[in-house]
């Protein structure tokens, strides 16, 4: 308060800056001065300090978040990409125009008692086998609707994969995932419909779609993939 009264009467007495200024030295002294303007500059830095430390703060604490979700998504893009390429298997096989199955008509009864042990049939299904007048082809109906049920499996277990870890998904990959998903699931209740009408030139036809459309969406969703995992770079 005397410094601020003493500042009044040099004003009020016509003192310029340059006077105000060498009148506060001479009143309070070199040493006075320096501390005063020492204190003042320490609580202003300390003051900076704070803030660039809560600014680092929250920039170390995005950066932690972002780097938590990149590295989920390289963990989460393989396995998507794995069970893809499971499901598209699965119903590759089921939709393909050639397919193997065991000849029966060749079988001697142990032969047949062997296989019997590990086939996927339950057992009403394998009595009736072992009484088919056309092993062959009672073999072939059954067999079709249990590979049918594993493709649906797939499909369904890549399905529910993609909604689990949607998060971690790019907009555009997450979508072509779906398109892929959704096609394959397609394709096998079509394959359904025309097991049951014995179509089989749609069949044919479900595996020329197989080999084009399915496997171009599967080619698009491989250069995203290694697009995101930074492939070329590595």
């Amino acid at each position: 308060m005397d410094i601020l009264k003493f500042l009044g009467q040099v004003i009020a007495y016509g003192g310029g800056a340059v006077v105000i200024a060498y009148m506060v030295f001479i009143f309070l002294g070199k040493k006075a001065v320096e501390d005063w303007f020492g204190k003042r500059m320490e609580a202003y830095k300390n003051a900076q300090a704070q803030i660039l430390e809560e600014y680092k703060y929250k920039i170390n604490a995005l950066f932690n978040r972002v780097t938590k979700i990149h590295e989920k998504e390289f963990d989460v893009l393989p396995l998507a990409w794995e069970k893809l390429q499971i499901a598209l298997r699965q119903v590759r096989q089921l939709a393909s125009p050639v397919q193997y199955y065991p000849d029966f008509s060749f079988m001697s009864e142990t032969e047949l008692d062997e296989f019997i042990e590990t086939t996927k049939l339950r057992k009403h299904e394998i009595e009736k086998l072992r009484i088919a007048p056309d092993k062959n082809e009672y073999y072939k109906k059954v067999i079709f609707w249990y590979e049918t049920y594993e493709a649906k499996e797939k499909i369904k277990d890549l399905h529910n994969f993609l909604l689990l870890n949607k998060i971690f998904f790019s907009k555009d990959l997450f979508e072509e995932f779906g398109k892929v998903d959704q096609l394959l699931f397609n394709m096998i209740s079509n394959m359904e419909v025309n097991r049951k009408s014995n179509n089989e030139t749609t069949v044919l036809g479900l595996w020329k779609q197989l080999n084009s459309q399915v496997m171009d969406m599967s080619g698009k969703i491989e250069e995203i993939v290694q697009a995101r995992l930074h492939y070329n770079d590595a």
